[in-house]
C-alpha cells in the first residue's frame, strides 16, 4: 500500500510495526525490488501478520523523506515499531534480508 505523508506519519505515532520502501519511479534497483516486495506483502496478509509492508514515494514528498524520515537514497527500506525507527537498508535488499527486518519486529 502507497502512503501519503500524513498516513505515513500516523502510523509511525500510532507505533505499529512496519517495514516502508522509500523508493522513486526513475530508480531501476526500485523497479527490481517492487515484485519481490508485494510478494512479502502478500505473504503477511495472507498470514494476519502484524507487521504490514508499505511503499512511499520520495518524489511525492521529497522534503519529508530527507529530512525527516532521513533517507539519502533510494531503495531505502525501514523498518518501524513502537514510533521508533529500527533499522534501516540502502540499496537493493535480498529477500531474507527482507525477511530478517520483518522477523526483528515480531
Amino acid at each position: 500500500m502507497e502512503l501519503t505523508k500524513e498516513q505515513l506519519v500516523e502510523k509511525i505515532n500510532s507505533g505499529e510495526k512496519m517495514v516502508v520502501d522509500f523508493y522513486s519511479t526513475t530508480c531501476g534497483p526500485c523497479r527490481m525490488l517492487k515484485p519481490m516486495y508485494e510478494k512479502l506483502a502478500n505473504e503477511l496478509k495472507e498470514q494476519n501478520s502484524d507487521v504490514s509492508l508499505y511503499t512511499f514515494n520520495v518524489y511525492n514528498d521529497a522534503e519529508y523523506a530527507v529530512n525527516v524520515a532521513g533517507v539519502r537514497g533510494v531503495p531505502t527500506i525501514k523498518s518501524y515499531a513502537s514510533s521508533i525507527a529500527k533499522e534501516t537498508i540502502v540499496g537493493l535488499p535480498s529477500l531474507s534480508e527482507l525477511n530478517a527486518l520483518v522477523l526483528d519486529l515480531k
